[in-house]
């Protein structure tokens, strides 16, 4: 296992890399083959290098990997930047801390953020209820647009594949897509279908607490709520779900450190507080950082890419320190 950063530092000199950091991604290109690691000669599994570097590394700031905290020696440095590494030694470390110190810090988090919000990859899909047929969009806009024109339509069958679409695109990485999709199409009622319609008529964004009176299936907590406020006003709305709940423990002075979540994120008033909060957090960094560039949502969308890609602990650095 160790001997992985001694043959990584062969595998260096023989191509002449001398570059002083390094990314994951970079190193699979270049060594890795149908899950097999092959670095100076040596053979990996492809899952335990990654176990590898994260067990075994120290950094950012005061932070260790598992290995490290019961008294392995470090084999890498881990960078803010997610999945960069550089080869470990004492002299590196210590230069690393400092030259972490003396970047600013709010510019390096935006840096981070931003990357996250144009790498968001959240599979842009919709279902073509008429035609029965699954559709992958170009782009997330293009779901964006079929959703909202959907829930905002006259005809009710169209609000109905609206709120379904929520459903369908909210599970497009679970098992159960399809069937909470269907769930939704056989149980809602007309009334139900009419009364988002009186909701969203004229343009109105309607709360969380008057959804959720609607009693529609699927639509009982924050999580798919939000979604499809989300879809009617992206400028100013964005999604919390449980995914992005794992933001609060960042700090206890931001909204999520106030969300009370058991089993799923209830509409309760604390709730509905801290979704509004969180909103304003995410148009205040879009404000602050970006100069209105993007969205509200496109801000919430950059914390959850970092979350997805098991990047919790600098998306928690990030959302306590803007």
């Amino acid at each position: 296992m160790s001997n992985i950063q001694t043959n990584l530092i062969a595998e260096f000199e023989k191509i002449g890399f001398c570059s002083d950091s390094f990314t994951l991604a970079d190193l699979q290109s270049r060594f890795e083959k149908n899950g097999v690691w092959v670095i100076n000669g040596q053979e990996y599994d492809s899952k335990h290098v990654r176990t590898i570097f994260a067990n075994h590394s120290v950094g950012p700031g005061s932070r260790v990997g598992e290995s490290v905290k019961r008294g392995s020696v470090p084999l890498f440095i881990k960078h803010l930047e997610p999945g960069t590494y550089s080869i470990y030694s004492s002299e590196a470390f210590a230069l690393f801390n400092r030259d972490s110190q003396q970047r600013s810090a709010p510019h390096k988090y935006a840096v981070l953020l931003e990357d996250a919000v144009k790498n968001y990859g959240f599979p842009p899909v919709y279902y073509d209820f008429s035609n029965d047929t699954k559709v992958k969009a170009p782009s997330m806009s293009t779901v964006e647009q079929v959703i909202k024109a959907q829930l905002t339509a006259n005809s009710l069958e169209q609000v109905k594949h609206g709120l379904a679409n929520v459903v369908y695109w909210g599970n497009a990485n679970a098992g159960y897509q399809k069937h909470r999709t269907n769930k939704i199409l056989n149980s809602i009622t007309s009334e139900q279908l009419t009364s988002f319609q009186q909701l969203v008529a004229s343009g109105n964004i309607p709360t969380l607490e008057q959804i959720k009176n609607l009693k529609m299936p699927q639509f009982s907590g924050v999580s798919f709520i939000s979604k499809i406020v989300a879809f009617l006003d992206p400028d100013n709305h964005c999604v919390l779900d449980l995914l992005l709940s794992r933001l609060a423990p960042a700090s206890a002075n931001k909204a999520l450190g106030l969300l009370k979540v058991s089993g799923q994120i209830g509409v309760t008033k604390v709730n509905m507080q801290v979704y509004k909060l969180w909103c304003e957090e995410c148009a205040r960094i879009n404000q602050t950082y970006f100069e209105n560039r993007y969205r509200v949502v496109d801000i919430e969308r950059g914390f959850f890419k970092l979350i997805q890609d098991d990047e919790l602990p600098i998306a928690q650095e990030i959302y306590a320190n803007l």
